[in-house]
Formats: C-alpha cells, sequence, structure tokens
C-alpha cells in the first residue's frame, strides 16, 4: 500500500495515545509471562527444560539451536533454576527477534561453585546497534542476574554475531 494518511491535530492525539495503550497491555503482558513458570521446567530440571525450550524455538524459527553441556542436571534452588530460565529465554528470544541468526550455540559448564553458560550466534551484533528493545531487555536481565547473585557480560567487539557469558553461583 503506497497510499498516504494525513491526520488532523486531534487525530494524531488519539493515534498517539492509542500507541501508548498498546505499549501498557506489551508490558503488562510480558510482567504476567515473567511470573508464569513452566510445570516441566520445576518437573524435568532446568537442563532438560532448556533442551526442550530451544526445541520448540527451533521448530517456530528455523534458526539452528546446538546445546552442548556436560552437565547432567543443574541442581539449585526452585527459585535459582525459575530465574535463571527467565534470563535464558529473555536472552534467547532477544536474539532471535533481533540479531537474525542462523545458529545459536549454549555451552553450559560448572567449575567448582560456578555455573558458566556461553550463548553464541552468527547473526547482526545487536549491542553495536541503538535498539530500544535490546536495552530494555538487557536491563530486565541484569536485574534478574542481580537477585541471582551471577554476572552477565556481552561481547560488543565483534562486527557481526553475539557473544553473551552468564556467571551465576550455584
Amino acid at each position: 500500500m503506497d497510499k498516504k494518511v494525513f491526520l488532523s491535530y486531534e487525530g494524531v492525539l488519539q493515534f498517539s495515545n492509542a500507541l501508548e495503550l498498546l505499549n501498557a497491555s506489551i508490558n503488562e503482558f510480558n510482567k504476567v509471562a515473567d511470573k508464569m513458570v513452566p510445570e516441566k521446567l520445576l518437573q524435568d530440571g532446568f537442563i532438560s527444560y532448556l533442551r526442550y525450550f530451544c526445541k520448540s524455538l527451533e521448530e517456530t524459527s528455523n534458526v539452528k539451536f546446538i546445546i552442548q553441556s556436560k552437565i547432567t542436571d543443574l541442581i539449585t534452588g526452585e527459585e535459582t533454576v525459575i530465574n535463571l530460565f527467565r534470563v535464558m529465554r529473555s536472552v534467547l528470544l532477544l536474539l532471535l527477534k533481533n540479531s537474525q541468526p542462523g545458529f545459536i550455540s549454549i555451552d553450559l559448564r560448572r567449575s567448582e561453585n560456578l555455573l558458566n553458560i556461553s550463548i553464541e550466534d552468527d547473526g547482526i551484533n545487536i549491542f553495536r546497534q541503538p535498539l530500544f528493545m535490546v536495552s530494555q531487555t538487557i536491563e530486565n536481565v541484569m536485574a534478574i542476574m542481580e537477585t541471582l547473585g551471577g554476572k552477565l557480560s556481552a561481547n560488543t567487539a565483534p562486527l557481526a554475531g553475539n557473544i553473551i557469558t552468564i556467571e551465576v553461583p550455584t
């Protein structure tokens, strides 16, 4: 459609109000979704459910997920598992929406009392672009990481691809 629409001042105000309502609704939906915990996560454990979640993303997005882990299960508290999954879900969805990757690789390792998760993709480096949703999502993830006592770091140097590292005490 190549038609132009001209709005009066009142029309612009109505359109602006509609956009504000839409943004508020989206934010509320995200808050509700974050509070919902899949029962399968609590039953099967973090690593098994992460594999299941990535497989479902792979089927719907046509992005190849590669999960490498020598850890069979993550023995930690329920709240930690839930928050760790929220971090992973946010990061993976952020990459899928903004990076346009062909693959996403996830490597889980444990060293002493620390869980190390490395996430890499071959898409566009989202940290080199001024995207509002990226910064907002990262702020939310950082708040969750604070409750976990962990840290998240992103390698902003590459022109293409993303490298995100998550460290959480276990």
